[in-house]
């Protein structure tokens, strides 16, 4: 008997794990594509930025970096910000504006922009050799 009533207790939490509190929930899930894609659009740009060494590291290099990555993303996080707060849309205007543009432009600056950007600055020098560069078909 108890492990019946065990057994509908864990059903009961699993039933609303994976179900969206509403239609805005699903635009928070766009970071993930924003990311794919971004790498995506690095390695096609960068080639060799993701499997390549970084040379001429200096310490105070990943922190340079880190404030680019900051200030290229804080256009689409005051975005968010803004528009999620004085923002009366409906669901779907709400779910495109308030949520998709931010999160799939703010994963694709952060995975591609910003190290594109690095680049150009001189704060981030990659090793590119032949043997480290992903194949292309």
């Amino acid at each position: 008997m108890e492990r019946a009533d065990h057994a509908e207790g864990g059903s009961g939490k699993l039933e609303g794990a994976f179900q969206a509190r509403g239609l805005t929930d699903l635009g928070a899930d766009t970071c993930i594509w924003g990311a794919f894609w971004g790498i995506l659009l690095q390695q096609k740009f960068s080639r060799g930025i993701i499997s390549g060494e970084v040379k001429d590291e200096a310490w105070w290099r990943p922190y340079a970096r880190a404030a680019v990555a900051v200030a290229t993303v804080s256009p689409f996080l005051l975005w968010f910000y803004i528009l999620d707060a004085v923002s009366d849309l409906k669901a779907v205007g709400a779910m495109i504006l308030v949520t998709l543009i931010p999160f799939v432009g703010g994963s694709i600056t952060l995975f591609c922009l910003t190290d594109w950007v690095n680049v150009k600055l001189g704060l981030l020098e990659i090793e590119q050799t032949e043997s480290n560069d992903l194949n292309y078909a």
